[in-house]
């Protein structure tokens, strides 16, 4: 029961996160603060369900550090260009990124629901 709430939790997460940038963008209400924290929150969302698939050992910590790293690394350069007064675009291939990694993370927790 508690595997299949995290992933329909999980999963809400990640649909309401692609419907706000639409609506966002569709409405011109794109603002500074949005394009800051959107990818932001995208980080801590993917971050933290792959960190509770390793601590759970449901996938090896060699492959979840690697990302953290480089959330991190990609984190920290995005507030150093806006504490420089520059926004850092995100890129359509990181936007891809992440919703490759929403998938995978979806994918693996209903095999894990299922099989369990």
């Amino acid at each position: 029961y508690y595997r299949a709430c995290s992933v329909l939790v999980f999963s809400a997460a990640s649909l309401t996160d692609l419907y706000d940038g639409r609506l966002a963008r569709s409405g011109g209400r794109v603002t500074e603060f949005g394009r800051f924290m959107d990818p932001l929150a995208d980080k801590i969302l993917v971050t933290s369900a792959l960190v509770a698939l390793a601590i759970a050992r449901i996938v090896h910590a060699w492959l979840v550090i690697p990302i953290v790293i480089r959330d991190v690394i990609i984190t920290s350069m995005r507030m150093y260009g806006l504490y420089r007064g520059r926004m850092m675009e995100t890129s359509t291939l990181a936007k891809w990124k992440t919703v490759m990694q929403m998938i995978a993370v979806v994918m693996k927790s209903i095999r894990l629901a299922l099989l369990r």
